[in-house]
């Protein structure tokens, strides 16, 4: 039917009948970004380790984009409960970028950069920024959710969950598991590709100084055309290097660890979510330039585990490669967008896609999901829109009709990797 509503999601586990993936495969090679693909060998735990019955982990479903949730129980998540944590805005704000006042003074930190030693010191300046930022987010959140539990009640819904009616409480008032709220971050790949090519650059290979490269990122790149694309050729993730790719499992480990200090009303730690929608591309419209070769106002990388657009250049493999060293227990919610010409699902390509998913599940990777749509066809339909009206797209954690999303979004969706074998 061609429908982007509502959105399909596919469990993956080692028992699934090789008739399901491929029916699966047939569905993604139609053109259709759908079904999104969910690990059960993370989601499983992950719920288990929030204090969910394992019997009732087991039946777990998606709600909505991205966020798992128990059937007719009151599993009380709210997702993007607070909103958000920009890595890269709290990395240049680190080194005296800021071109909002997303991050005010009071708790914040900057470093010289004359002085800056080591690039571990300016992570560790960096999770300072996000850890008093997620605190701020979560003072903020709390006093939301007390003015909510006493002025807005959800009695239908209520109704439905199960022993509301017995405990006569409201959803809002008690919750079937411990309290489960997130603050979502973004941009964990481009704070660390900009970290990376600090340290290639400045200390290991000391081809500029750190007071250039903050010029450089202050002035967006204009005249400094030759350290962008020094920082361009920097190593980047999703291309299974170490290198960058131990950077971004730190920065996510650090800043989640920090973030389950954050206490909700209820005296329950606050975990850290990497979904919210299209935040991606709009923040990216607010960020000035950073150390990893993107411009001011460029968007950030394709949601909370995907590499930047078009820095991948490996192949698929390494992307999962990537993607599997940053722990999905510790930093969750991750989201992960791949993009494919329908011609690698079809025919003899169909089992190498299919070897592929199998890959994805044993390195133990969240979700994956997927556009298979070729670039040609996409620059087409922005230049020729009526002649594309149900062609479909993944954004996030949902899809939608290519020539309904504004034009910047679309050149970020154009400019994904597409993937081949």
């Amino acid at each position: 039917m061609r429908a982007i509503i509502p959105p399909l999601a596919l469990r993956w586990h080692d028992g699934m009948p090789r008739k399901l993936i491929n029916k699966a495969i047939e569905v993604l090679a139609s053109g259709m970004p759908q079904p999104a693909i969910f690990n059960d060998k993370v989601n499983i735990l992950r719920l288990v380790s929030l204090g969910c019955p394992i019997k009732d982990a087991n039946n777990y479903s998606i709600n909505n984009c991205m966020v798992p949730t128990i059937p007719g129980k009151n599993f009380n998540h709210k997702s993007d409960w607070a909103t958000g944590i920009p890595v890269p805005l709290c990395l240049n704000y680190a080194l005296g970028i800021s071109p909002l006042a997303l991050i005010k003074r009071g708790g914040d930190k900057t470093i010289d950069p004359a002085t800056l030693s080591s690039v571990d010191e300016l992570l560790d300046v960096t999770v300072e920024n996000c850890k008093w930022l997620a605190h701020q987010l979560t003072l903020i959140a709390n006093i939301a959710d007390a003015i909510y539990q006493e002025y807005a009640p959800r009695p239908f819904l209520s109704a439905v969950i199960d022993d509301c009616i017995e405990r006569a409480q409201d959803v809002r008032d008690w919750n079937y598991t411990p309290d489960y709220r997130d603050i979502v971050f973004l941009g964990l790949n481009n704070g660390a590709d900009s970290l990376a090519a600090i340290k290639k650059l400045v200390f290991d290979e000391k081809k500029i100084s750190m007071e250039k490269l903050v010029k450089a990122l202050k002035s967006n790149w204009h005249g400094y055309e030759d350290l962008q694309q020094m920082c361009l050729g920097a190593p980047k993730f999703g291309n299974d290097d170490d290198y960058v790719d131990s950077i971004s499992r730190e920065l996510g480990r650090r800043i989640s660890e920090e973030t389950m200090k954050c206490k909700t009303n209820r005296g329950t730690p606050v975990t850290v979510d990497g979904t919210t929608a299209t935040g991606w591309w709009s923040l990216g419209r607010l960020c000035a330039a950073t150390a990893d070769g993107r411009r001011a106002g460029e968007a950030l990388h394709d949601w909370s585990i995907s590499p930047m657009a078009g820095r991948d250049k490996r192949g698929p493999t390494a992307v999962l490669k990537s993607v599997s060293k940053v722990d999905p227990l510790m930093t969750w919610n991750h989201l992960l967008n791949q993009s494919f010409m329908p011609q690698y699902l079809l025919g003899h390509n169909a089992e190498l896609f299919a070897q592929y998913l199998k890959t994805f599940g044993d390195l133990g990777i969240h979700h994956i999901q997927f556009t298979t749509v070729d670039r040609e066809t996409l620059k087409d339909a922005r230049s020729h829109p009526e002649k594309h009206s149900s062609l479909m797209v993944r954004v996030a954690g949902f899809s939608a009709y290519f020539i309904d999303l504004d034009k910047n979004l679309q050149d970020s969706i154009i400019a994904r990797t597409p993937q081949c074998f």
